[in-house]
């Protein structure tokens, strides 16, 4: 969002969250068992005129963490909007590392009547305390506009880890 403000370009962000069960891949990532309560946050990113969406993400939190606390939703209560890290240490979890994977692929999408390939870039982020608390787990997905040379079966994938201070 600073860089849309800095850049003096509107955007729109609309944000849903529910309270669900973790599917296998996302209890995977958080570290919990399928099933187990989180919450689900969907973003969508709107930019332009006409708006037209530029980002959609999900983003989940263990409820066996956030729950009963005042940063159970996050754009709720008094924390609301303060980020990861803000919010978590108002109940005592300083989250200190930070992950991302950028996964480029391509995607069929179904347009019409006929299926055409997009190529698309995931990113899945993380944020931690330890190895033994992850406090969320984050994906985004983003058209590209890229010149890309790519084969069908080509995927490009780029991870980091950085530590948060």
């Amino acid at each position: 969002m600073r860089e849309a403000e800095a850049a003096n370009v509107e955007m729109q962000v609309e944000h849903k969250t529910t309270k669900t069960t973790a599917p296998a891949n996302i209890a995977e990532r958080l570290g919990i068992n399928e099933g187990d309560p989180v919450t689900c946050t969907r973003y969508i990113i709107r930019m332009g005129n006409p708006w037209q969406p530029v980002t959609s993400s999900l983003a989940w939190e263990p409820l066996a963490v956030t729950g009963g606390t005042d940063i159970e939703l996050p754009h709720e209560g008094s924390r609301a909007d303060k980020g990861i890290v803000g919010r978590f240490s108002t109940i005592g979890h300083e989250v200190n590392q930070y992950e991302e994977r950028l996964d480029i692929a391509r995607r069929l999408q179904r347009r019409r009547s006929s299926w055409t390939s997009r190529r698309i870039a995931q990113l899945y982020r993380s944020r931690r305390r330890s190895v033994a608390l992850i406090a969320l787990v984050w994906k985004t997905i983003l058209p590209l506009r890229l010149r890309i040379p790519f084969s069908r079966q080509a995927r490009y994938e780029l991870r980091f880890v950085m530590e948060i201070s």
